[in-house]
């Protein structure tokens, strides 16, 4: 049953199944587990099922007891599909499930090739990572092929060059790699523009571009930054008005309701952080029971400022960048791996994306480690799918003002989200890549930022500043410990839905309906 079948030349059929299986053992039900398989069809499977025991009555190579049993499954027939529409529903989802996960695995082997030939890599590198991405996959009644239809990569309908030349001189090609995917641009699978007032936004990002727009500008891929201050970039040439209208378009409906524990955080901590570090740690052991998660973590972010402030504060430390990330941040993202590791888990330590093309220079001195380069601070991966969803950046040691490295690194974050996004899009072009919200954290001067990235109109692609915190530096700091724990906490939560939300994105069909 792998083609559309046509009634009309399937009169007198009759099915295998009524021939090898007992007549009392006909039913519906058995009749469509026999039938599941590559190229199952709801349709087809109803119609031969029918079709059968009708052509049993008149036919006489079945005795009388046989056609008994066929006109008794007619008669019962309507109730039967009834009572089989969970399992009709549950196979053909399977066998649709199967074939997207099929397209995926053949679109990460064309990434992966096409990821080969940007780096000018050897195929048999390629091929040995295509085997680590995906080795979590079984597909045995579809086996994946590699052959040479594969290897070429054809104009893709969903992208478009950036409207900036693309021209690298000898002082760009040091760049080249860590640029890889960034200058291409997704047209939005529903093609929607954006207008705002009248205004085409997409067609005023093309004037300013063409002003002579340096490399160094999220506006040079496609990005528009939104900040708390906009003067030096696009949004700057826009009236206020306007930019306040593109925000109102960017948010979710569900956004700007604050949860019932963020309102009780403050009240919590007034009853445990008092002046006497001492007594806090008191105060801390009467706490140890609590029921949420955010009151633990609460507990856990007291504590562990405890140990970094006592006695010495390594904080005021002359620290490196990356003791501040192993002894400052790692164990707070640990606290929510923890929550969430059968769903998604952080890598450390100046990793490159797995989107990105091969890095050709991974061996850094320690001091080329401060300034911005090809690799990222932290990735977070979803644990299902292997993917990449968002990344984290420190820019410098947190007592070190440092202005263009925090440029850099933001910049830096801008390219890798725009990396990821055009890898999400490019794995399931058939569906909504708008769905999809990605988040990039950084980390500067003893401020967290929290990036929000998407791509909702065509050729469009927005990076807003939705959290922004301060860091204790000092016990006297701990007074609004409560900014910081709200902030990570929200930040937690804007994770979680991001992932969700990529997992219903890779597993969802052009209508909206999700795969089991």
């Amino acid at each position: 049953m792998t083609t559309e079948i046509s009634e009309g030349t399937m009169k007198g059929f009759i099915d295998p199944y009524f021939f090898t299986t007992p007549f009392e053992l006909w039913s519906l039900c058995s009749f469509i587990d026999a039938h599941v398989g590559p190229g199952f069809s709801k349709k087809d499977c109803l119609y031969f099922y029918k079709e059968g025991l009708q052509n049993i009555c008149k036919s006489s190579e079945f005795d009388d007891e046989q056609k008994t049993m066929a006109k008794k499954l007619i008669d019962t027939y309507k109730a039967d599909k009834k009572k089989c529409a969970e399992l009709l529903k549950l196979h053909e989802n399977k066998i649709t499930a199967q074939s997207v996960r099929s397209d995926m695995l053949q679109n990460r082997l064309k990434l992966l090739a096409n990821t080969a030939r940007s780096a000018n890599s050897t195929l048999y590198t390629t091929f040995t990572q295509a085997d680590v991405s995906v080795s979590c996959y079984k597909t045995p009644e579809r086996q994946i092929t590699i052959d040479h239809d594969i290897l070429p990569i054809g104009p893709n309908p969903f992208i478009v060059e950036s409207s900036q030349e693309r021209k690298h001189d000898l002082e760009d090609e040091s760049n080249f790699e860590e640029e890889y995917d960034a200058e291409q641009t997704i047209v939005c699978g529903k093609s929607i523009s954006w207008l705002v007032g009248g205004i085409n936004i997409r067609d005023k990002l093309t004037e300013y571009q063409e002003t002579g727009l340096p490399k160094t500008r999220p506006e040079y891929y496609d990005v528009i930054l939104f900040t708390d201050k906009n003067q030096d970039t696009f949004l700057g040439t826009l009236e206020e008005n306007t930019v306040m209208q593109m925000r109102n378009d960017m948010r979710r409906k569900d956004e700007g309701t604050k949860c019932d524990i963020e309102e009780n955080i403050k009240s919590f901590l007034n009853n445990i952080i008092v002046r006497d570090i001492n007594k806090t740690k008191e105060n801390l052991k009467l706490r140890k029971n609590v029921e949420s998660f955010e009151e633990d973590f609460a507990l856990f972010f007291i504590n562990h400022m405890i140990e970094l402030m006592e006695d010495v504060n390594v904080l005021l430390e002359d620290m490196s960048e990356g003791s501040f990330i192993v002894i400052f941040l790692a164990p707070i993202l640990n606290k929510f791996f923890m929550k969430n590791k059968k769903i998604w888990y952080p890598k450390y330590g100046e990793t490159c994306l797995k989107a990105n093309a091969e890095d050709l220079n991974s061996q850094k001195a320690d001091n080329e480690r401060r300034s911005p380069g090809k690799k990222i601070d932290t990735i977070f991966v979803i644990k299902e799918d292997n993917e990449e969803f968002s990344v984290t950046e420190v820019s410098g040691p947190p007592n070190k003002n440092d202005w263009s490295h925090f440029i850099g690194d933001r910049l830096k974050i801008a390219k890798m989200l725009k990396t990821l996004i055009n890898r999400f899009a490019k794995l399931r072009p058939g569906s909504d890549i708008r769905m999809v919200r990605l988040y990039g954290m950084q980390l500067y001067l003893c401020q967290v930022i929290i990036y929000e990235f998407q791509l909702k109109y065509s050729e469009i692609y927005t990076m807003e500043e939705v959290l922004k915190f301060p860091l204790p530096k000092t016990w006297k700091d701990m007074k609004n410990a409560h900014e910081s724990i709200i902030g990570f906490l929200r930040y937690e939560r804007l994770l979680s839905k991001s992932s969700t939300s990529i997992g219903d994105f890779l597993w969802t069909d052009g209508d909206g309906e999700a795969f089991q």
